[in-house]
């Protein structure tokens, strides 16, 4: 939970031999649906954008790009939000 009311969306990775079986979609939805529960008013990520993949996965998902934002994460150069 964050203090603005939102969820960030901590590290989520699948196997790559699980990859393709939308894993990665349902793992989101179970995030979005216990932050809605929860009365979150945003679902919130950072990530690399060596990161390509998971970038068109929030995308698709519905997050778009924000404004840099103060990180304690060294390797962070895209942040994400998707509002609920």
């Amino acid at each position: 939970a964050m203090a603005d009311g939102g969820y960030e969306v901590g590290k989520m990775a699948v196997l790559a031999d699980a990859r393709g079986l939308n894993l990665g979609r349902r793992l989101l939805e179970a995030c979005e649906a216990a932050a809605r529960a929860a009365g979150a008013s945003r679902l919130y990520l950072e990530t690399n954008a060596a990161q390509t993949h998971a970038i068109a996965l929030y995308r698709r998902f519905g997050f778009v790009d924000m404004p840099a934002q103060p990180t304690p994460y060294a390797r962070c150069n895209v942040w994400m939000e998707k509002r609920l």
